[in-house]
């Protein structure tokens, strides 16, 4: 009976993360747009851009383009299309928002980011969005791939007020740069703000583990491509390690990885600590992403500041992939999966990702990157420019500075509340 449930998972998971079946949802979300378009316009270009979105290919989204940017010429209507969210206002300054710059008077704007999309719907349903642009530079981090959604794209067409969106993805970064708004896209994102001291090499360390994945177990994680990849080499008796902060679906990846002979390979662990988890990357020879679709992973380069060269599954849609390179892994199909695992298991030391992420994503550098990109679009705004942006860290789901030390920065969200 396990063995059924567990070919049948298979089969399941196999065919609903296919490309050929992102792109057959994308067509019948774009089909059924069209027809009930005749009755009801609103959910009609909520389905439409839904077809967008979980799009994987750049010429059905080219074909979308004109559609969505119909749309924004509405003032007022992307807005309507966003679903109705409830954040507490306390959660701005403590999650959800940080200051990098504080706004230095009408003739200097600060610079404030906000992370994750339902903190941009619920920013903009709660805050005159329009006069905190005045005021500030804003850049929206999305915590997911596939830009095309009204939490985005409310901001776009604000006034003429440039907002940032970060956006790893090629298809993204293209979708938003295409729209000729105030939206301007640069191409780092959530991946590109660790702290190198958090996630670093301890000298000495035996590898325990031929391969790490750091994620949850849940299916679009597809951890149990890992297990299949396994049982084809299980003469090389891998060791992998799976960590992940839910428990998911601990029990169905169990029952997977004893149904192909690989269980007493796999070691299952729960909540790290950031000291724990830096240690668990540390004993392993390579860090693996396999999903299709998700947002800009920070796991892979956790690894790599701790110098542990990454896997990632070709067909990746959300990662930048100028990121994996000779310096600190490989694309891999999953084809070729199981023979990579083997040849990083052997070849791992020859790979020295630390000095390559420390040199172009860290935390350090992305802030020169954006800090110029900012600057510039003020001075040719004839605006000032007395005070650079501070550094950003992404830790635990929410934003700080890299110095423990520093200040918060008052945005004075207060003065920017909607009135009733």
């Amino acid at each position: 009976m396990n063995d059924i449930k567990a070919v049948l998972y298979l089969i399941k998971i196999d065919i609903l993360y296919s490309a050929r079946f992102r792109l057959l949802l994308s067509w019948m979300l774009y089909a059924a747009s069209i027809l009930i378009g005749i009755v009801d316009r609103k959910r009609a270009d909520v389905l439409l851009m839904k077809a967008h979105h979980y799009s994987d290919s750049a010429a059905f989204q080219s074909f979308l383009d004109p559609a969505i940017k119909k749309m924004l010429d509405h003032k007022g209507y992307m807005p309507s299309l966003m679903p109705v969210v409830n954040i507490k206002k306390e959660l701005f300054p403590r999650k959800y928002m940080f200051i990098a710059k504080p706004h230095k008077g009408s003739r200097e704007k600060g610079v404030a980011f906000l992370m994750y999309s339902v903190s941009f719907n619920g920013f903009f349903r709660q805050y005159d969005a329009e006069r905190f642009l005045q005021d500030y530079y804003l850049v929206l981090e999305p915590d997911w791939a596939g830009y095309c959604k009204p939490e985005i794209l409310t901001y776009a067409k604000i006034a003429s007020h440039p907002v940032i969106v970060e956006a790893t993805e090629q298809l993204d970064f293209n979708f938003i740069k295409k729209l000729d708004s105030n939206l301007v896209p640069v191409d780092f994102g959530a991946s590109d703000w660790l702290d190198s001291n958090i996630f670093h090499p301890i000298p000495g360390v035996t590898k325990k583990y031929d391969c790490i994945m750091v994620c949850d177990w849940y299916n679009y994680k597809r951890n149990y491509v890992l297990l299949r990849a396994l049982s084809k080499i299980k003469e090389h008796n891998l060791k992998a390690v799976l960590v992940s902060n839910a428990t998911g679906l601990l029990d169905t990846l169990k029952n997977v990885a004893r149904y192909f002979g690989v269980l007493d390979n796999i070691t299952f662990v729960q909540k790290l600590t950031p000291a724990q988890l830096n240690l668990a990357y540390n004993e392993s020879k390579v860090n693996l992403l396999l999903s299709y679709k998700e947002g800009s992973n920070k796991t892979l380069f956790e690894g790599m500041f701790a110098n542990i060269p990454a896997i990632l599954i070709k067909g990746n849609v959300g990662v930048n992939k100028t990121y994996i390179n000779e310096a600190t892994g490989k694309l891999v199909s999953e084809d070729d999966l199981p023979g990579a695992l083997v040849m990083f298991s052997r070849d791992h030391a020859r790979f020295h990702p630390r000095q390559w992420v420390t040199e172009n994503i860290s935390c350090q550098r992305t802030t020169q990157k954006l800090n110029a990109i900012i600057k510039e679009i003020a001075l040719r705004s004839g605006e000032e420019w007395t005070e650079d942006i501070r550094v950003k860290v992404n830790e635990d789901g929410k934003m700080r500075g890299l110095r423990l030390e520093d200040p918060v920065l008052d945005a004075r969200l207060d003065s920017y509340e909607r009135k009733a």
